[in-house]
């Protein structure tokens, strides 16, 4: 099973769209209040192993992988793509457990484009000073791959 890491992301999602992306996660309208809202946003998200913070206007404005996923972040981002303004991104360092490339990893990245997410992949080499160790850091020693 691969293991994944954060490494970049830019996400937003406005507050006028938590009913619907709730109802697209399974929840009824009914159970649904004001007050709710967050807290099950935040619970949905956790169980794919990302944090959430919100905005002063209750929008989501940033997301962080902070655990490692137990299934498939798909089951999450795919449903609430829809929802997630366009432009808004995440990349993720995939560890994979048979990578024979010691010098190299792979980024992971799905692109938000208002109506579906659209995932795709980046091979990258380390350079001496770099390793995947400072997974869970932003390391600006990495370089994409020619």
């Amino acid at each position: 099973m691969d293991k994944y890491c954060h490494y970049h992301s830019h996400f937003f999602i406005h507050r006028s769209q938590f009913i619907p992306l709730l109802e697209a996660l399974c929840y009824q309208r009914s159970d649904i209040t004001y007050d709710n809202q967050q807290p099950f946003i935040m619970d949905e998200f956790k169980q794919s192993g990302f944090s959430v913070e919100f905005d002063k206007n209750g929008n989501i404005n940033q997301i962080v992988l902070s655990e490692t996923p137990e299934g498939d972040l798909d089951d999450l981002i795919t449903p609430i793509a829809t929802y997630v303004e366009s432009g808004s991104f995440i990349e993720l360092i995939v560890n994979a457990e048979d990578n024979k490339l010691k010098n190299s990893i792979l980024i992971e990245r799905w692109q938000f484009n208002g109506h579906r997410a659209v995932k795709e992949y980046y091979p990258v080499v380390l350079t001496p000073a770099c390793s995947t160790k400072h997974c869970n850091t932003h390391n600006k020693q990495i370089s994409a791959a020619a």
